[in-house]
């Protein structure tokens, strides 16, 4: 999937898969895929999306100093 043909499909797919994993409530493996999107991702609008919901991952898991360079979701 990493091919270069798909290679922005596998980095949606990270995206998608790690926001999902926060609204499920599973935010160690939802840091784990959004911080490969984030890595991978050179649209500032997608990087935005992906660091709101990394940020609010490293939050829920009481990592605040890593959600607040985020700007995730502190309230």
């Amino acid at each position: 999937m990493k091919s270069q043909e798909f290679f922005w499909i596998y980095v949606q797919v990270k995206t998608y898969l790690g926001s999902s994993l926060a609204l499920a409530g599973h935010y160690a493996d939802a840091v784990k895929e959004l911080e490969e999107a984030l890595s991978l991702e050179n649209q500032p609008l997608a990087r935005y999306y992906i660091r709101f919901w990394l940020g609010d991952a490293y939050y829920q898991l009481g990592e605040l100093d890593r959600a607040r360079t985020l700007g995730g979701c502190l309230g």
